[in-house]
């Protein structure tokens, strides 16, 4: 998903450089918008609230049918008002589209509430909703404020670090820490274990990087910026050698279950 978005947001960018105006506008808001934010949501409807470890909301598979209509309509207005040279209309598309995110993720907020999440995943897919929340009002503000599709583009550049590393990284990661264990498997206690290893620090991980995201985004010396993407980085990277451990502990557990195995069926044809 990334790869693609962001070769096509750069061919975007290059046409909106050459041409400017409505059109360069129209394609990197279709490009770097609209396919990263579909793709993403995709995934978080995959996993969905039980997966996630805080139980099903009543309502959630209403909701996801009834949503995807309004994501598809959205687009095309925002494109559609982006080629009209109509700055309001494709705010409102995208105004329509958070409408559309906020009405998906209500299941999960109401389940959330009730239970307090414990999982990574959760709290990684929690943290992506909210960025992606504020990278859509952050794109209604542009659309609405800006005097030219020429100061759209320029200012599309703000919300890179929103949609990049505080929605869509968090949420490959929120699905990988779900997903990973699963697809290790060797049987409830052996997920239970890997889970537990690609969970440490969870909620020291998710503070360092959402916490420092926001500082990365508001106006601060580069002194300070410095040290907190380290760390932000730093933390995105710890999930790594957590998924190697996850992934080496179901290893060895299997190679246990296959040892034992061969084990008791000898004595067991003696019993009988």
């Amino acid at each position: 998903m990334t790869v693609p978005a962001t070769r096509m947001g750069m061919q975007g960018e290059g046409i909106a450089g050459r041409h400017g105006g409505r059109w360069g506008g129209a394609l990197v808001a279709r490009q770097r918008w609209a396919w990263v934010c579909r793709a993403d949501l995709g995934t978080l409807g995959s996993l969905g609230p039980g997966r996630l470890r805080v139980g099903c909301a009543a309502g959630a598979g209403f909701v996801a049918g009834r949503v995807v209509p309004i994501r598809v309509a959205s687009v095309v207005v925002t494109v559609g008002g982006a080629l009209a040279g109509v700055q309001v209309l494709a705010a409102i598309g995208v105004a329509a589209y958070l409408g559309g995110v906020v009405w998906a993720v209500r299941p999960l907020a109401r389940v959330t509430v009730a239970k307090a999440p414990a999982a990574y995943a959760t709290w990684s897919v929690m943290a992506a909703v909210l960025w992606l929340t504020g990278s859509l009002l952050g794109l209604v503000t542009v659309l609405v404020t800006s005097p030219t599709w020429a100061v759209v583009t320029d200012r599309l550049g703000l919300l890179i670090i929103p949609l990049a590393a505080g929605f869509a990284a968090q949420v490959l990661l929120g699905a990988l820490s779900y997903l990973v264990p699963v697809v290790l498997g060797g049987g409830p206690t052996t997920v239970r274990g890997s889970q537990a290893r690609i969970d440490r620090a969870n909620t020291l991980r998710a503070l360092i990087i959402n916490v420092g995201l926001m500082i990365c985004v508001i106006p601060v010396p580069s002194l300070v910026r410095g040290p907190v993407s380290v760390l932000v980085l730093g933390a995105f990277a710890a999930f790594l050698p957590l998924l190697t451990s996850a992934v080496l502990y179901a290893r060895r557990a299997k190679q246990v279950v296959g040892k034992r195995a061969p084990d008791r069926g000898p004595r067991d044809q003696e019993g009988s």
